[in-house]
């Protein structure tokens, strides 16, 4: 793993497993306000996944997690 936290070296499959979302799903998750918190149970189920041989990773994961609550709690996303 490198110095930088947002390094991921996962399978492009997990993140693709039955959880994503086409453009309309998307704007609908931003326009009720809940994408930062579905975006976090997304990657806690990534997380929840990983290995022991994938620790690093899933700090990683967790950190990202804690930061977009962080972020849901705080902030509200605005069209440009």
């Amino acid at each position: 793993m490198t110095d930088s936290w947002y390094v991921l070296r996962l399978p492009v499959w997990l993140l693709r497993d039955g959880s994503s979302m086409d453009r309309q799903e998307l704007v609908a998750h931003i326009r009720s306000g809940d994408y930062f918190i579905t975006l976090a149970t997304l990657l806690d189920v990534v997380s929840d996944s990983l290995t022991g041989e994938n620790e690093a990773e899933g700090a990683v994961l967790q950190q990202l997690i804690e930061n977009l609550i962080y972020i849901d709690k705080s902030y509200k996303l605005v069209k440009k």
